[in-house]
């Protein structure tokens, strides 16, 4: 029984959808569409600290086949959850969120817009007018310690002020 457990280690063996993924004939979820299936694509921060002052949506909602657009003022707020022992855990209100209007990082998800395919959806996307405000945001990771270790930083993308303290740590 023991030989029959490792009898693949070491040794080279075809995998059971080697062929079919070779072939191009293997199936992948992005492969699938049904009927009355939306795409969905992300209007993503290009700045790693910024606030939306303003988002203009109504061209992109005007392009036929655009179904919807989802902002952070959509969704439900976090909410605390329930464990099987009755426990509490409270929600964190400044975890990761599916969308927001103060993106703390290039690339956060701002909005996303549903669409009857993906180049309507990345049409839609075009069509979107949005300012955003640039804040400051710390790149020195040892700037960001001494901020947060002196209670300064409310989150690691605050701006920190000068403070006698600051100085170069020595690990």
């Amino acid at each position: 029984m023991a030989d029959q457990k490792y009898r693949l280690i070491g040794k080279n063996y075809p995998t059971p959808d080697l062929q079919a993924k070779v072939t191009g004939k293997a199936k992948y979820a992005e492969d699938f569409r049904v009927e009355g299936m939306l795409f969905c694509k992300l209007l993503v921060s290009p700045m790693p600290h910024a606030r939306v002052r303003r988002l203009e949506t109504r061209k992109a909602l005007a392009i036929p086949g655009v179904k919807a657009i989802l902002t952070a003022d959509d969704l439900p707020p976090p909410s605390d959850s329930l464990t099987d022992l009755g426990t509490v855990i409270k929600a964190n209100k400044k975890g990761e969120r599916a969308l927001t209007m103060e993106p703390l990082y290039a690339g956060e998800p701002i909005l996303a817009v549903a669409a009857v395919d993906e180049l309507t959806a990345a049409a839609a996307i075009e069509a979107i007018d949005i300012d955003l405000e640039p804040l400051q945001f710390v790149l020195d990771p040892i700037e960001t310690r001494a901020a947060l270790a002196l209670g300064i930083a409310a989150s690691l993308n605050a701006p920190i002020p000068p403070h006698p303290g600051f100085g170069v740590f020595r690990m």
